[in-house]
């Protein structure tokens, strides 16, 4: 038990030493790292804090002021006092504490403002000792609104007062995804200095950016192509996204807007990506120069403004997915303007530039964030630098666009020109050409019109030959139309001699039973009756085409005229049977009594002719609906059907009739009767069975004398 508690005494005094002697070479330590703000420094204007800063990396995110100032704590800030570059730890989720000693051994306060020259911190605070023994506390950064910052500035700045003869120890805590710590300590003219050329230069940079934004807004107006609304919108995302990194648009744009700050420079980044590449596809055409890779970039088009949804929605679980997409986004774009490169596009040469340009800046940037490179003033503003230079060789590429069509234009202008010319040649050849021609088409005209007056004169002299010679046909048809006349009633006179002569003998030879007589005489009536009929279809034909036909019309008894009809027509047939079939109690029909005796006589006297010996012929009269219908029907050899449709024409007659008597003038008479009457006739025949002739007329002609114009 004694020896336990000795050596638990001795445990104690071994830890206390060990103790005193860390603290002892702590402020050993601390003594070196010491800045002295009272005493004259070789560089007067900063000092770079790198070397000096004291760094605790705090990866759970929860000590406190007081808990690093505790001894066990405080012995885990390390220093490096060669260092010659920027602290960075990269992207890391650790909160940084920073510890910085300064003393002033001079006899007057002194003012100092230390600079973080990186404006993407999203929290910042500051420990300043204060008057009673504690500490002041300055929250400032991303998440917070601008006025919260102690001094007015794109980057953070805190103001510092080190009194005579005194010695202080700062802290800073940073946290935030990337912690580069580009930190100085400045006097305060030489900072104001700095400070008004720094922004000088970002508003040459803004300055430029505006300017080529009017500049192509106004080529947009007079050009009228989309491609510029494309890379105004490339420009302006583009613009705006450096604003956002470089601190500017938290002071100016949207200070009091925390959590957009948050958001714009991820949603700036993916916008600029897609109206980058939106840009690159009009100005190298894809549709057309590479078809496939323009669907590939139009799909990442889409997603990227999806992402922009995911962004507002939850910006923290989306940014990694971002990173992702923006990798891909810049491989697919590079190789479409390595790929537009390879088939000679001018456009390509100037985008890959300008492309590669930017990304190399950004890669720098980005490099120098994750202390893969040294931290220097051109680094942090690498971004900005290789935007400037995407811009301006972008705007070269329009130029160039512009200065190509402008010299396409020309070679259309040449080319339209010497067409122009050799269309004017042609033009000229051609009228020569025509000139001669017309000589030539004249002088074939004057010969033609020479020719044509001369056969206008025969033409002429032939007219009146043949005027003379029509009107001695004339004068000898008249006479041959007297003749026939004369004919006809000279042997209309002999004929009603015979005719009677052979009625009386057929009387006496029936009373007197001499058979063979009365055959003969029966031969004799048939032959005067059948040359009566022709006279009569020759007279009537006759006169129809000379001097026309005056119809007579008047109330017809038509069983009268059946009967009449089907008498003489009996005479006409030796072994024929004629049956009369009159519907009784007709309507009364206006007609010409004569013409329609020759209409039927010459229907019937067909019908004998071209029918069998022992047949029979019918002839029905009958009245349907309006009209009186004439029936003959026989049961002859019938009629071809090609010959139907000529039946009607004078002169012609069928393959059948050529070895049957006849002059082809009996149809064409009796069509013009039906015609006259106003009524209609037409045939249905059956070869080996029959022909059915059917007239129809109206039940009421009219009682007007109507003239025949048929010839």
């Amino acid at each position: 038990m004694m020896l336990t508690k000795a050596g638990t005494r001795g445990l104690v005094r071994l830890l206390a030493m060990l103790v005193l002697l860390g603290m002892l070479c702590w402020d050993a330590h601390a003594d070196d790292g010491v800045i002295d703000v009272g005493q004259p420094q070789a560089q007067p204007e900063f000092i770079s804090l790198a070397s000096h800063f004291a760094v605790l990396e705090d990866a759970s995110r929860n000590l406190s002021l007081a808990d690093v100032r505790r001894p066990e704590t405080a012995v885990r800030f390390r220093q490096d006092a060669q260092r010659q570059t920027d602290l960075n730890y990269g992207n890391t989720h650790s909160a940084i504490w920073l510890r910085l000693q300064l003393k002033n051994s001079s006899e007057h306060p002194v003012e100092r403002l230390l600079e973080l020259a990186y404006a993407a911190y999203v929290n910042v605070q500051f420990y300043a000792p204060a008057a009673d023994g504690g500490y002041t506390t300055v929250t400032t950064g991303r998440v917070f609104p601008f006025v919260s910052r102690p001094y007015p500035n794109r980057y953070f700045v805190f103001p510092l007062s080190v009194p005579a003869h005194t010695e202080q120890t700062l802290y800073l805590r940073v946290n935030s995804i990337a912690v580069p710590l580009p930190a100085k300590l400045w006097e305060p003219a030489a900072f104001y200095r700095h400070e008004r050329n720094d922004y000088t230069g970002q508003a040459m940079y803004f300055g430029v950016a505006a300017a080529m934004f009017l500049f192509n807004l106004f080529l947009f107006a007079v050009l009228r192509e989309r491609m510029y609304l494309w890379y105004l919108a490339a420009l302006t995302c583009m613009a705006l996204t450096m604003a956002e990194m470089s601190g500017l648009a938290k002071e100016f744009l949207w200070p009091n807007s925390p959590n957009w700050s948050l958001m714009a420079i991820n949603i700036g980044y993916v916008l600029t990506m897609a109206t980058v590449m939106t840009f690159m596809c009009r100005m190298l055409d894809t549709v057309v120069n590479a078809p496939r890779l323009d669907r590939v970039l139009r799909l990442l088009s889409g997603l990227l403004v999806f992402s922009v949804f995911g962004l507002v929605l939850n910006s923290e679980r989306f940014a990694p997915w971002i990173t992702w997409l923006g990798l891909v986004v810049i491989i697919a774009v590079l190789g479409c303007g390595i790929y537009c490169a390879f088939l000679r596009l001018r456009s390509a040469y100037f985008f890959v530039t300008a492309f590669s340009l930017m990304l190399v800046s950004g890669l720098m940037w980005i490099m120098r964030n994750l202390a893969l490179l040294p931290g220097s003033a051109l680094l942090s503003q690498a971004p900005q630098i290789g935007s400037a230079l995407e811009m301006i060789v972008l705007a070269l590429a329009l130029a160039d666009r512009f200065f190509q069509i402008r010299l396409q234009n020309i070679r259309v202008e040449k080319a339209a020109l010497a067409a122009q010319t050799q269309l004017v040649e042609v033009l000229q050849s051609s009228e020569r050409q025509l000139e001669q021609r017309v000589i030539e088409r004249t002088s074939e005209l004057s010969t033609a019109l020479n020719k044509l007056q001369t056969a206008q004169a025969l033409l002429v002299d032939s007219e009146q030959r043949a005027t003379m010679g029509q009107q001695k046909a004339l004068d000898t048809l008249a006479a041959q139309q007297q003749f026939i006349a004369m004919v006809s009633h000279e042997f209309r006179s002999p004929l009603a001699v015979i005719d009677n002569s052979a009625q009386m003998l057929a009387n006496q030879l029936v009373v007197q039973t001499e058979s063979k007589a009365a055959t003969l005489v029966a031969r004799i009536r048939r032959g005067t009756v059948r040359l009566a009929q022709f006279l009569d279809t020759c007279m009537t034909q006759d006169r129809l085409r000379d001097a026309g036909l005056l119809l007579k019309p008047a109330a017809l008894d038509l069983a009268a005229l059946a009967d009449a009809a089907s008498d003489g027509a009996q005479l006409l047939a030796e072994q024929h049977r004629i049956v009369t079939k009159v519907q009784p109690d007709l309507p009364p029909m206006q007609g010409d009594a004569e013409l329609l005796r020759i209409l039927l006589a010459n229907l019937l006297s067909n019908a004998i002719k071209y029918s069998a010996p022992g047949s029979e012929i019918r002839l029905r009269v009958r009245h349907v609906r309006d009209r009186h219908i004439f029936e003959v029907i026989d049961q002859g050899c019938g009629i071809p059907a090609d010959e139907i449709p000529h039946l009607f024409q004078k002169y012609r007659r069928g393959r059948l009739a050529l070895t049957k008597p006849g002059a082809g003038l009996g149809l064409a008479l009796c069509w013009q009767i039906v015609q006259l009457h106003g009524g209609h006739i037409h045939v249905d025949s059956t070869q080996g069975v029959g022909t059915r002739v059917v007239v129809e007329f109206p039940s009421e002609s009219s009682a007007e004398a109507h003239i025949s114009q048929f010839d």
